[in-house]
């Protein structure tokens, strides 16, 4: 029976489509705490402040949410060898970053780069 249950999982590993992928080629942000402020920036008057200050989780804007919507991201794993889908939800953003409301913590490696050339993977193998 132990080695049946091998066997399936072997052959789930091997049928999982994964991705290898440069890292150097990547954009990867770190999930951090701070002061969240939404904010516009206006032709000649630089940037104007909406509202207090918040408390937040916050994760760079980059260019996975033009793919994503906000609704999942590849989290990097704490070695830095793989990433994996995360769902998400993210709430306020500006133009520096978005506010995390649930799905990452502080201290959570995403990649933020563009996610178009990593379609149809469901893991990716990080390559130096």
């Amino acid at each position: 029976m132990a080695f049946a249950a091998c066997v399936a999982a072997l052959l789930f590993y091997l049928s999982t489509p994964r991705l290898r992928v440069e890292r150097d080629k990547l954009l990867i942000a770190t999930v951090r705490r701070g002061t969240f402020q939404e904010y516009v920036l206006l032709p000649g008057e630089g940037r104007r402040n909406l509202g207090q200050p918040s408390e937040a989780v916050l994760l760079d804007r980059g260019a996975f949410f033009r793919t994503t919507g906000g609704h999942w991201v590849w989290l990097v794993d704490e070695e830095g060898g793989t990433a994996v889908q995360r769902q998400v939800r993210l709430g306020r953003q500006n133009p520096e970053v978005h506010e995390v409301l649930s799905g990452l913590a502080p201290g959570d490696r995403v990649i933020t780069s563009t996610y178009d050339h990593l379609e149809g993977a469901e893991e990716l193998v990080l390559t130096h």
